[in-house]
């Protein structure tokens, strides 16, 4: 067994799968596994001398956050305007560690779909308990007659869902569980689920963004199209 190569596997393949749970135990834990990400991409790719780091999108995004940072500066000439975007830059490079990763290493198994399951139904089922008797599991009680669940004071749950579902949904086609041929309701009714908390949580912007990646993919992936149907029967 050489540990070498399963380290890597389980620190940064499997990271990358429950990278949103990283954001729900709070912004510290999230952060320094980010930066190490970033850190392990720039170290292999340098050491591997791959051509990452020469891609034209990776490229672009770099010169766009420069363009960016400098055309601040010179229009408000006040550093303060301009520091809050500075550590920007790590963001496309994250999104590059990710594929670097996922390239690199075959993590897509039904262990990270049972994962994602039990996180999901836990999330959904502690946002309607909230929705119904007016606080979550915990005790967290809704603000502004808005839904949060274990975000607390945070209103950022139809965000945080809305940005997971994508994860969660290539998992199960990565795993063949949703495919052309066989459509699996038990998840249809998950992601219906999920969907519905998302409306609930009052977040216009969140739910507008999830009518649209589902409406992109009906027209961008033909074999996903019944399983989206039944999504939206079932809502």
């Amino acid at each position: 067994m050489n540990f070498n190569k399963i380290l890597p596997v389980f620190t940064l393949g499997y990271g990358v799968s429950i990278f949103p749970l990283f954001l729900l135990m709070g912004p510290l834990i999230s952060e320094i596994f980010l930066i190490f990400l970033i850190l392990f991409f720039l170290f292999s790719v340098i050491k591997e001398k791959k051509n990452y780091l020469t891609n034209k999108f990776i490229i672009f995004f770099e010169l766009l956050y420069i363009s960016t940072l400098f055309s601040t500066l010179l229009n408000f000439y006040n550093f303060d305007y301009a520091k809050g975007g500075i550590l920007y830059f790590r963001i496309p490079l994250f999104a590059f560690s990710i594929w670097f990763v996922l390239d690199r290493y075959n993590f897509f198994n039904k262990k990270i779909i049972f994962f994602y399951t039990i996180f999901l139904l836990s999330i959904v089922f502690d946002s309607l308990f909230q929705f119904y008797s007016g606080q979550n599991l915990i005790g967290y009680e809704i603000i502004s007659n808005r839904i949060s669940s274990f975000f607390k004071d945070e209103l950022i749950l139809g965000g945080f869902l809305t940005r997971v579902i994508p994860i969660f949904l290539l998992h199960l086609v990565m795993t063949n569980i949703i495919n052309e041929k066989k459509i699996n309701i038990y998840f249809a009714v998950i992601i219906s689920l999920i969907c519905l908390i998302v409306y609930l949580s009052g977040e216009r912007v969140s739910f507008f963004l999830l009518i649209l990646f589902f409406t992109l993919i009906f027209f961008a992936i033909k074999h996903l199209r019944k399983f989206i149907i039944l999504i939206s029967i079932i809502q």
